[in-house]
């Protein structure tokens, strides 16, 4: 007969180790990119595009990427923006999400799809659109730290993902330029 004090210090034993799992589990899928913990479309901040200031995000990498609710491209490349951001972020990237979307259900009813740490822009005007000369959707526009637009990329290719991390990898590795004086 086993004494009950050994059975109920063998449960306590096995109940810490099944947490000390589930926290390890949880640590390892945050380290290894897994999505954090979303915001409710209704609830997420979405800033107006008149609000908008690229100044704002001065010292850092951004791309601007024009997307809209009804092009499939756009929502084909909302994970890799996504995973970019979680990647990059603490390194000096923002990607900023603009919806050209005229109506803002229809805009909100897509941004559980993009990672809380990406700045979601609403221009229905297509006053920033304009401002970038954008031609198609989705439309990503790369820009240094120093707030010089170097490239644009029209459209979603998964093809052409490695190389998009490449120019992000670079433009994030390059020393900022000093400022003119």
């Amino acid at each position: 007969m086993r004494h009950p004090a050994v059975f109920s210090h063998g449960l306590l034993v096995v109940t810490a180790l099944l947490f000390w799992v589930s926290a390890s589990a949880s640590r390892l899928q945050a380290a290894e990119g897994a999505p954090p913990a979303t915001v409710a479309p209704a609830e997420r901040t979405v800033i107006p595009a008149a609000d908008f200031r690229l100044a704002d995000h001065a010292g850092r990498v951004v791309m601007l990427d024009f997307w809209a609710s009804w092009c499939k491209p756009c929502k084909q490349s909302m994970p890799w923006l996504s995973r970019l951001q979680r990647a990059n972020g603490d390194k000096g990237l923002q990607i900023v999400a603009i919806s050209v979307d005229t109506d803002e259900s229809a805009m909100r009813s897509r941004l559980g799809d993009i990672d809380p740490g990406i700045i979601v822009v609403f221009d229905p005007k297509g006053e920033l659109a304009r401002q970038y000369n954008l031609e198609a959707m989705p439309t990503s526009v790369m820009i240094d730290r120093a707030g010089t637009v170097l490239s644009t990329h029209i459209g979603f290719r998964e093809a052409e993902i490695a190389a998009r991390e490449a120019e992000v990898a670079a433009l994030l590795a390059a020393e900022p330029k000093a400022e003119k004086k």
